[in-house]
Order: structure tokens, then sequence, then C-alpha cells
């Protein structure tokens, strides 16, 4: 068997073909390949078979049989007798350090193998930094962040201040650590969501510059082993070429790295409505009604990305052969850090508004770069269809996870996020009829939570109140529930909730359970539904009681994430239900300015300013109140909507109005010009000026 096509075929079923099955039994044959040889006496060189390991781990979307092909691979090196192998004691430990980080991908029951395999890697290298910083991240995952940050002082002091992605990584987590221990202590101070974003950014930065310097380098790939050769087969010392990019950047760390960016999606995502607590429940419903509170266009459509140019084309790329050489790097980093995705600003739709989440493009963007190289990668259009949901870019929601069905007709969870994204549309009965494909392709997914949600989401669309209740009353009583729901009124399981959300947060990271790679998990956002529809069906059925019962619940679970808005205005529209306005401005008035979640509880209050207190002043105010805290050209160009939108023709005051309006549009203007620099503007602010 030729070691080197068998390794070609199981990559380019990794990356192109989005057949998880087939791809584990190419990576099968290549192993097998593999013992065949050793078992004849040919030694493979031991750089071959790290590298090959850490290739397979990194495109394998941390299948477990293939992790487990990977590091039963790397076992067998560290079986090798140095003195017939002639390794030398560096590379062993090299070789102990990739076992271990195969072990944290495995998920967070191998934490303890990892950590042993860390210790003789630094055993036999003390001068092995990766190793280091890999037992800071399982202590980071234990939950001992103390510990986890004298290492990283360690590390700095021995080291300087490095400038590789995976310390920068390492400080990345070590600050959403901290940011998770400050909402569990308000009083111990700590650092901010910028900051955790800022170390990201400077993380992605280090990672895509460093594999664009390798390319433009041309140099042999190598992975710091320096003994041995290729295999016969392998038929030079350049046999790792075609691959060295995807050692380089590899897309599971480009993953983890975006899911780390996508979860500061709220703020990029807060000129997108949050529904009322029964809007879900209403069939009619339809998301473009929802689109601005301002009235003024200033809907998610217009606001937002097209990301049709940033998948770089993937249906042209699926099984198209591999396109390893430049789709992880796309353009300089240095180039694109400054001009968003790399796309034509001036053409078509913009890339992405001047006031953005700067942590949503850089994770869209990472995103992206996966599915250039690797249009296989099933998780990716998973990630990215919640992302343009999130941001309700419904039409390309659905436009990504179509290219991916291309692939894969019967993939369950891209038909789930399908589902997903039709019922948030309400076209229940297409949002009926993936459901049922989803459970006709794989008949086990009717029991996953979030299979249920959607199911409960469009049984309550349909009228069907009981079914739907029944739905989510089976996802609450799952143990994942259990700290907060089994608690309720009690306060006995509630008051460690906030220690194990940290704690979940970085095992999703480290590689847990909860990975990007589980695209059937359900996320906060997911969850935070839950307590919503559960809330708003309880609602429906008249059981108020309980449906307070379930938020005061909520905001115990959710206090101080960026989904806790979301509790917080289903329990306002609770009160608005009541007639009780004042008591549901009172419950929004409680997000501080401080707050990540502020500006859409100002939304949501204009909303009940406009359409139920009919107070125009008051809502104009929350506009106001936005714009003069954070003066972002979106900001202005709804406080401009927001005049333009009260306005009566008949008032004497109107034209005095229609003036401030301008004003705005032409301060929104100016800034995105700034924001974007040269020959740039904003073509929606433009229209509306005109």
């Amino acid at each position: 068997d030729h070691l080197d096509a068998l390794k070609v075929i199981a990559v380019h079923s990794f990356t192109q073909e989005s057949q998880p099955h087939d791809s584990v039994q190419k990576l099968e044959d290549f192993d097998g390949a593999l013992k065949t040889k050793e078992g004849g006496g040919v030694s493979c060189a031991t750089r071959y078979l790290v590298e090959s390991a850490q290739l397979f781990a990194s495109i394998c979307c941390r299948q477990p049989r293939a992790l487990q092909i990977c590091a039963s691979i790397l076992e067998r090196v560290t079986k090798l007798n140095p003195a017939i192998s002639n390794i030398k004691p560096e590379d062993e430990a090299q070789v102990f350090c990739q076992l271990g980080l195969i072990h944290i991908m495995q998920g967070s029951g191998m934490f303890e193998k990892a950590m042993k395999c860390f210790r003789e890697s630094s055993r036999r290298d003390e001068s092995n930094v990766q190793a280091l910083e890999a037992m800071a991240l399982c202590q980071l995952a234990e939950g001992a962040t103390d510990d986890a940050e004298a290492q990283v002082e360690l590390l700095t002091l021995m080291h300087g201040n490095l400038s590789d992605p995976d310390f920068a990584y390492l400080q990345a987590l070590l600050i959403k650590s901290k940011q998770s221990r400050r909402k569990d202590d308000p009083t111990s101070g700590g650092v901010t969501a910028a900051d955790h974003v800022n170390a990201l950014l400077q993380c992605k930065q280090q990672v895509l510059g460093r594999a664009w310097d390798l390319n433009l380098s041309g140099i042999s790939g190598t992975s710091g082993i320096s003994n041995g050769s290729a295999p016969d087969s392998a038929g030079g010392s350049s046999y790792m070429n075609a691959f060295q990019n995807l050692l380089t950047a590899s897309p599971d760390f480009l993953m983890i790295l975006a899911s780390d960016f996508l979860e500061h999606m709220d703020s990029a995502a807060s000129a997108v409505i949050l529904p009322s607590t029964n809007s879900l429940l209403n069939s009619t419903t339809t998301a473009t009604t929802s689109n601005n509170y301002a009235g003024g266009g200033l809907g998610a459509g217009s606001t937002y990305m097209d990301t049709s140019t940033l998948a770089g084309g993937l249906t042209a790329g699926a099984g198209g052969g591999l396109t390893m050489a430049t789709g992880l790097l796309g353009d300089d980093p240095a180039s694109s850090s400054s001009s968003g995705m790399g796309g034509d600003s001036g053409g078509g739709d913009m890339m992405l508004a001047a006031d953005s989440s700067q942590a949503v493009q850089a994770g869209m963007e990472l995103l992206g770069r996966v599915l250039r190289t690797c249009p296989g990668f099933i998780p990716a259009y998973v990630e990215l269809s919640r992302c343009n949901l999130g941001l309700g870019q419904h039409d390309e929601a659905s436009r990504v996870l179509q290219q991916c069905l291309a692939l894969q007709p019967h993939c369950s969870p891209v038909l789930l996020a399908l589902a997903k994204v039709e019922a948030s549309r309400a076209r229940t009965v297409s949002a009926d009829r993936v459901l049922e494909q989803a459970q006709a392709s794989d008949f086990s997914v009717r029991t996953a939570p979030l299979f249920r949600l959607i199911k409960a989401t469009v049984r309550a669309q349909q009228g069907r109140f009981d079914d739907a209740i029944a739905e989510v009353e089976q996802i609450v009583a799952l143990p994942e529930f259990s700290f907060s729901m089994g608690g309720a009124g009690k306060g006995s399981k509630s008051d460690n909730s906030g220690q194990s959300a940290s704690s979940d947060l970085l095992r999703s990271s480290l590689g847990g359970g909860a990975s990007y790679a589980d695209s059937l998990r359900l996320t906060d956002d997911d969850k935070v539904h839950v307590f919503v529809t559960y809330s708003s069906l309880l609602s429906k059925a008249r059981r108020l009681k309980e449906a307070n019962k379930v938020l005061s619940q909520a905001k115990v679970v959710f206090a101080g994430s960026r989904q806790e808005v979301q509790v917080l205005v289903a329990a306002s529209q609770l009160y608005v239900e009541k007639g009780d306005f004042d008591s549901a401005i009172r419950m929004l008035d409680k997000i501080g300015h401080d707050s990540p979640t502020y500006s859409r509880a100002q939304l949501v209050k204009a909303d009940i300013f406009l359409n139920h207190n009919h107070d125009k002043e008051g809502f104009t105010k929350c506009y106001r109140q936005l714009a003069e805290r954070d003066p972002s050209s979106r900001n202005l160009a709804m406080l401009g909507n927001a005049n333009l939108r009260i306005l009566n023709p008949e008032d004497p005051s109107a034209t005095h109005e229609y003036h401030r309006a301008m004003d705005f549009y032409e301060m929104s203007v100016k800034d995105a010009e700034w924001v974007w620099g040269r020959g740039w503007r904003d073509r929606n602010l433009s229209h509306d000026l005109l």
C-alpha cells in the first residue's frame, strides 16, 4: 500500500466530501497500512507519524474514532525503542505533547491522561514551552485559575512575551476565566469582554500571520522534530508540503477561535429585535416584521453583511481537489485586519457595517477561511448559519445550509439547523417537513434536546400548545437543566450555577462535549430560548404563576451574561400582557449602562414607550441615550430614524425634527467613512439622505 496515496485520499475525504463515516474508514485504511509496514520491520520516520497524527486531528471535526486512531499512532511511537529508532529526547517530548493535545480534544474525561502526557513531555525536555502551555490549559479546565495564571507568569519570565498563537490563546482563556469569576463575584474586579476580544484578535493575527509568512517563504514542512526521514513511499524530504498550511493554521484551532469570537455576537446583533414572549407562538409572525424599532429601514438585512462572498464560492470548491496552499490563508492578515474580510467593499453588498462587532466580523472571517479550504467541514456550515441567524439574516443562513446539504443531503445536524431557520421565520409547514427529514435521516435525533426545542416551537406556532409544553418539559427534565429547574424556589442548586457555567465555557473551548464539533448541542442562546419558550407557553395556558417561576430561575442562571436581556425582555412582556407597562419598563431599567446588553434593552424599552405608552419623548430618549453613550454610525442612524418615525407632517415641529434627523444621518456617514477609510460610503445612509 502506498502511504501517501492513502493519506491524500483520507485528507480529501475529511476536508472536501462531508461524509464523516467514509472519512473515518479511509483513515483506518491509512492506519492499517502504517501498521503493516511497522509489522514488516519497516520503521516510518517519527516526524512522518507525528505530523500525520497532527494533520488528521486538525481536520477530523473531533470525531471520536478519528481522534482515537490519531492517539493510537502516537502511542505506538512512544513505545519505540530509542536505541533502534534513534529518536532524541526532545523529539520524544514533542510526541508526548502532541498525544496530550489529542487527549484534550477527546474531551474532559481525558484531561487527566493529557496532564500525564504533558508532565512526561516536560520531564524529557524541560525547555518544551508547548507542554508548559498545555498544562496551564488543563489547569484552567479544572477551575484552577490562580495556578494557571502563575504558570503563564512563569512562562513569561522564562521565555519573555511569547509571540505564538498557543500562548496568545492561553492568555485569552485566562481572561475568559477571570471574566466568568467576575460575574460570580462582581466585587472581585477583573477584566471585561473587550479584553477577551482583544486577546482573541491578537491570537488570530498571530496564527494567520505565521501561516502567511510560511506561505510566502515557501519553506518545507517541519513540526519541530528533526529526526528521521520520510518513508520510502514519501518520495523525498518535501513530502509534507501539500499539508503544511493545514498543520500551521489548523482548521480545528480556527473553529475553536471562531466559536470564542462568536460568543460576543450580542453587541452586533443588537439591532435585531427580540420577539415578544408570545410572538414565537404566532404563526403569522415573520422575521421582517421586527427588522427595526425606529421604522426607518434599519433592519438586519440592511445593517449586516451578506456573506455570499465570505465562503469564497463553497459549492465550486466542494470536491474539486485540495486547496490547501492558500485557502486557510486568504489575504495577507495585515490587510484583512483593516479591511474586514477581504471582500470587495466597493461593489455589491457591503461586507459588514462599520459599527458591527469586531468579534463577529473576526469569527465569520475565520469560518470563511475554514470553508474555503475544507468545504466538507459540516460544523463550520452550522456555526456560520447560527451566526447569520443571530444577525437576522435568514436567507443567508438558509443558503449556507443548503450548500452543505448539496454535499450531504441526509446530514441530520444540518437539517435541524435548517428547521431552526425556518421556524424562526414562522414558516411552520417548511420547518415541520425539515424536522421529518432529519428524523428520517437519523432516527436517534428525535431525542436530542435541540430537536425537541425546535419541535416545541413549531407545535406552538401550529397552536398545539399542550404538545409544545410536553416537549419543553422533557428538555428541562434533563440533567443539564437540573441545577436551575430542579432547585426552583429552593435556592439549593442555583448557588453554584455561575461556577458550573464558567467551567462549561472553558471545557467547551478546550475540547469538552459541548465543543463546536457537537452540532446538536444546545448553545447558551438555545438554553435561554428554552426558558423563554417555556414561560411563553405557560403564559399562553394562563399558568402565569408557573411562568413567573420559570423566568425567576432564568434570571438566576443567566445573571450577568449576554442572554440576561432575553430573560428580562420575556419578563417585561409578561407585564405588558397584563397591561402593566410601567413595571415592564422598570424591569428593563435594571440593565445598567455598563452591561453589554444595555443597547438591546434600550431598543425594547423604546418599543414599549411608542407602541404601548404612546410616549414619543420617551421613545426618542432611548435612542438619544444610546447615541450619547456610543456615538457610532449605527446608533446615530437609529436616532435619526427614530426622529423621522415620530414625524407628523402636519405638525409645525415637523421641519425641525426632519433637520435633526438629517444631522444625525450626516454624522453617521462621516463616522462610517472614518472607520472604513478611503472612498467608502454607507449606501443605506446615503440613500436615506437623498
